[in-house]
């Protein structure tokens, strides 16, 4: 591995890397890009995500990297404030991450199964049992349990991931990678229905799953399509 990078974050303090970063998106911001920087919004030095969704991220995440000694690093990056932009679509997520310099990556997702995501929808169906929970804004745990499941839900195998940095190194996952997965992470706390987006997946198709649960009598009210809308932060027909 070319040791630039490492170099770098080994002999440059935190409040240095994080002034770096601060400065980058300064200039970047001058010459006309519109970034998009991850904030924690956790608390505490050990704080990244904080939702359901995010620690399920990040937690797949270190089951599966096969360059754990980068993943501190990437972790260091991103609560210092390097990743300084960060863009999910459907697919593929694009960052800038500052550290001796402004490093650019891309994050390919292969498309979900479309077995898979069957049997998602055919649980979301199944699970419905309290109109009050969806309304609250919550996911019955079943529901929550299959889409982080780690080997059949939503969260990306290890094999269905590339990963492109132009930094130097030569690992499979540099430490720019590794902050920017965590930031993904981070973002799932505040957009959680990016994670849909990313994997290729209307989540649409769950809130139609279950009104066709509610309507059908399988529960003991009714729910308005808008309720669901709302619950996914989406539209529907």
């Amino acid at each position: 591995m070319s040791d630039d990078c490492s170099e770098f974050q080994a002999y440059t303090s935190v409040k240095a890397i994080a002034k770096l970063a601060a400065k980058a998106a300064d200039e970047l911001r001058a010459q006309g890009y519109d970034l998009d920087p991850v904030v924690l919004q956790g608390k505490g030095p050990k704080s990244l995500a904080t939702s359901p969704w995010g620690r399920a991220w990040c937690l797949h995440l270190e089951k599966y990297a096969d360059s754990l000694p980068l993943l501190p690093r990437g972790r260091s990056l991103l609560r210092n404030g390097c990743v300084i932009d960060l863009a999910i679509d459907t697919g593929v997520v694009e960052a800038k991450v500052s550290s001796d310099r402004v490093y650019h990556l891309t994050i390919k997702i292969n498309p979900y199964p479309d077995e898979q995501w069957q049997r998602i929808k055919d649980l979301a169906a199944g699970s419905v049992s309290s109109v009050t929970t969806f309304l609250q804004g919550k996911i019955p745990a079943d529901l929550m349990t299959a889409i982080t499941e780690p080997d059949h839900g939503l969260l990306p195998a290890p094999d269905s991931i590339r990963l492109s940095c132009d930094c130097p190194q030569w690992a499979d996952m540099c430490e720019h990678s590794a902050a920017a997965l965590y930031g993904v992470g981070v973002r799932l706390d505040e957009r959680p229905e990016l994670l849909f987006r990313l994997v290729g997946v209307n989540p649409s198709e769950i809130a139609s799953s279950t009104i066709t649960a509610l309507t059908s009598g399988n529960t003991e009210q009714t729910l308005d399509s808008n309720d669901l809308g709302d619950l996914f932060g989406i539209e529907l027909e």
